[in-house]
């Protein structure tokens, strides 16, 4: 005959011990491992930053719009050429409650980086113009091709230049500000709404401080789509929203050597 099963041979009190300690076992096997979803929110939740290069341009009102609905606030550095023939939508811009910096006059790189002198021309002329429509005087600045760009010293035949731009923006009232998520959404292509959401969102996760660089420029007509996919996920993922005057520490690229 066979033996019975070691657990019929226990005494009762030993059986519900076993028992027990077989529960806890499981429980935190299974019940106490964190849900994957979980594993990508920051502790305590944390902030994206949108900003929109380029602009603004007629895709820039269809970005105000998809922002107005879900009443999340975004930072534009504005392409000071295109503001003046669009008066109109930067005090839409303003009148919204979003952030404008300066980003430059013409965006031509070979103009803009040409000379120290050359950049601040195009920088302040850009930030003349936001005074003149909004009232404010811009603090926020972008580079064009951020700061770690490699046009700069292509453009001058200066090495240095771009440097001392960086050490150059705080004298003039200037905060700079570059990002640590790009999709790559002005690449001389038009990337699809769906992978552009896609990257956005995996560039942002895990980040306590997203700072996702994207544009609205004519030519990145995708944005606004995209956005009704991005916005969502994101307050999904546990994620606030935010503009780049409350950013105490910038992303900062490496100067080029």
């Amino acid at each position: 005959m066979k033996k019975p099963y070691l657990i019929l041979r226990l005494r009762p009190r030993a059986a519900a011990a076993l028992f027990a300690a077989a529960a806890l076992l499981v429980c935190t096997v299974f019940c106490c491992q964190p849900l994957a979803r979980e594993a990508s929110v920051p502790a305590g939740g944390g902030t994206v930053y949108l900003t929109f290069d380029d602009g603004p341009s007629a895709v820039t009102a269809e970005i105000l719009e998809v922002l107005e609905e879900y009443q999340v606030p975004a930072t534009f550095f504005v392409i000071g050429k295109s503001a003046e023939e669009h008066p109109e939508l930067l005090q839409q811009i303003h009148q919204a409650g979003h952030r404008i910096g300066v980003h430059a006059y013409t965006h031509d790189y070979s103009l803009l980086y040409s000379s120290e002198a050359a950049f601040w021309d195009e920088a302040e002329a850009c930030a003349e113009i936001i005074e003149s429509v909004t009232g404010e005087t811009p603090t926020l600045l972008r580079f064009p091709g951020g700061s770690g760009n490699t046009v700069c010293r292509v453009a001058s035949g200066d090495g240095g230049l771009m440097q001392r731009l960086t050490q150059g923006c705080a004298g003039r009232g200037y905060v700079y500000h570059d990002w640590n998520v790009d999709p790559g959404d002005n690449l001389g292509y038009t990337l699809d709404a769906y992978t552009l959401a896609q990257r956005v969102v995996e560039g942002c996760r895990g980040k306590d401080s997203a700072v996702v660089l994207m544009h609205d420029s004519a030519s990145a007509s995708t944005g606004p789509e995209a956005l009704r996919s991005i916005i969502p996920q994101l307050i999904e993922m546990g994620y606030s929203f935010s503009t780049l005057d409350r950013l105490e520490q910038p992303p900062h690229q490496t100067l080029a050597g």
